[in-house]
């Protein structure tokens, strides 16, 4: 069922450091997107069945599953845009994109650069004026 014009995209945050999650919801939500966010792979992929975001943007490095082996789970699942996040420098763009994820952006990144990469993927949200 598509989603009504007015409704904002949701996007779905997957990273295992509290800080940085707040600071990204508070951004997204500064932007117009409303936001879901787990704290490890596993309530990722419960959230992505149960609320069907509009793109996700998870962490490489957690404990459990791998934000990269979650893109992977992702991708036999479904069609949503992933954006992965990492410091580390071994993962490449050319290994996310292998793994059907939409970008990479390395750790520390500029909100900005998040904010660019999820419009590309579900476009510029609607403002609460019009």
């Amino acid at each position: 069922m598509p989603q009504e014009p007015s409704a904002k995209p949701l996007i779905l945050v997957v990273d295992d450091e509290p800080e940085l999650l707040d600071v990204v919801r508070d951004f997204l939500s500064d932007l117009g997107f409303d936001s879901v966010l787990a704290r490890c792979a596993l309530d990722g992929l419960s959230f992505l069945q149960a609320l069907e975001p509009d793109a996700v943007v998870t962490d490489v490095q957690m404990p459990g599953l791998s934000g990269l082996e979650f893109l992977a789970i992702v991708r036999r699942t479904c069609a949503v845009p992933v954006i992965v996040v990492t410091a580390d420098t071994r993962v490449t763009a050319e290994t996310v994109a292998a793994l059907g994820g939409t970008a990479l952006i390395a750790k520390p990144f500029f909100l900005d650069a998040l904010g660019e990469c999820l419009t590309q993927a579900v476009g510029r949200p609607r403002s609460a004026s019009g």
